[in-house]
């Protein structure tokens, strides 16, 4: 994680409280124009956020991307990547089900993900263990662990991974 994140100064960053909470929709006014914001259920991560803006002709999709309102992608590199990255979704759903029926951990099925080495590897490995214990959520409808405690473990699995590098 300090490869992605090292560089950043956090010292400046100061936490703010939450003064909007919304379940389904929420219209508001950012500058000049409308915006109205969706809320998913978790995927790999809780909070899953989306907003049509028209105006743009974009999808604001969180942090995973800009996308281009048009149904096709903006150059044949994009497709290609937005292809991998639905493969690697699937792939990494078809295996935490396969580890969730085998009685494996998230944990566990995360580190076995990771040591498969299925290409491309995502950037940031130890993120699987979000993505996966969401999907074992959904199997099983079992609790979302504490941020605080999911966090600890992503740091611990990093570690684990670039100590093995």
């Amino acid at each position: 994680m300090v490869e992605h994140f090292g560089g950043y100064d956090w010292s400046t960053v100061r936490p703010v409280a939450v003064s909007t909470t919304f379940t389904e929709e929420l219209e508001l006014t950012v500058g000049a124009y409308p915006v109205r914001l969706y809320a998913l259920p978790s995927g790999h991560t809780q909070g899953d956020l989306f907003a049509p803006l028209p105006a743009h002709r974009m999808l604001a999709t969180g942090a995973e991307a800009f996308v281009p309102v048009t149904g096709r992608c903006s150059t044949p590199q994009a497709c290609a990547g937005m292809r991998g990255h639905i493969a690697n979704l699937e792939y990494v759903h078809e295996r935490a089900h396969a580890f969730h029926a085998d009685g494996l951990t998230v944990a566990e099925a995360a580190r076995r993900v990771i040591a498969e080495r299925r290409r491309p590897e995502p950037g940031l490995p130890e993120r699987l263990l979000v993505t996966i214990g969401s999907e074992y959520r959904g199997i099983d409808g079992s609790e979302q662990p504490g941020m605080v405690a999911t966090m600890q473990e992503v740091v611990a699995l990093a570690r684990e991974i670039s100590a093995s590098r």
